[in-house]
């Protein structure tokens, strides 16, 4: 018998299992602002052909929906940049995604373009509001001003009752080998950096324990949730 083989069929088996728990407390996370009362969309990119490697055309999709959420946080609330208002702004995490093997057909522009990739993403808007109308009508109302010269195209639906599956349908390329948490986009972009040494191991651990309470995760789920600072701001 392989051991070697073995080794390697449990780590993509474990692998799997752990993408899946960081896309479930990312479904989690939504949930519980909609329980707090804000409203959940999802949202699609399409995009121009982009130069560059794959990781070149992830970052230019990042930055072109990193402006989309700029222009968009404005509508929400009139002094965005205030930190009295940090926890008023939209909050969004977007992922990157492919064309899935189907044997229904798809647009070929959607599967030839800028070899398939696009963005998926999850955002939540609070019910007060300088935004007096739904996500999805806003942007349609505003199209032009929200896509830009390496966008073509925008979709935005509210979200219904199935909050972690339509997550999970969001983030669904992460559960393969092409993508990893580097890939994913959150915002709005983290106010502050933590702190190093020894006060930020105790922090850390401190996380751990309450993401695991919080979200139901494993241990290692909670630890890749707290090293990633940006997540750990929205969700801290």
């Amino acid at each position: 018998m392989n051991i070697e083989y073995i080794d390697q069929t449990t780590s993509v088996a474990y692998n799997s299992v752990f993408r899946e728990e960081i896309l479930e407390a990312y479904g989690t996370w939504v949930k519980d602002h909609v329980r707090q009362g804000w409203d959940p969309y999802f949202l699609s990119f399409m995009f121009h052909q982009l130069p560059g490697s794959r990781q070149a055309k992830i970052q230019q999709m990042h930055e072109e929906i990193t402006i989309f959420y700029r222009k968009l946080i404005t509508h929400v609330e009139r002094e965005p940049r205030l930190n009295k208002n940090a926890d008023k702004l939209p909050r969004g995490v977007f992922f990157p995604d492919v064309p899935a093997h189907t044997r229904q057909k798809q647009p070929l522009r959607a599967v030839t373009v800028n070899d398939g990739l696009h963005m998926h993403g999850v955002v939540v808007i609070p019910k007060k509001s300088r935004l007096k109308i739904s996500l999805d009508e806003h942007v349609l109302e505003n199209y032009e001003k929200y896509r830009s010269h390496k966008m073509y195209r925008i979709d935005v639906l509210p979200m219904d009752a199935r909050i972690v599956y339509t997550t999970d349908y969001a983030g669904k390329a992460l559960k393969t080998p092409r993508f990893d948490q580097d890939d994913i986009l959150i915002l709005p972009e983290a106010r502050s950096e933590l702190q190093s040494g020894r006060r930020v191991a105790v922090f850390g651990a401190r996380k751990v324990r309450d993401i695991q309470a919080r979200y139901n995760v494993s241990d290692e789920v909670a630890r890749a949730i707290v090293s990633n600072r940006r997540l750990l701001e929205k969700m801290g």
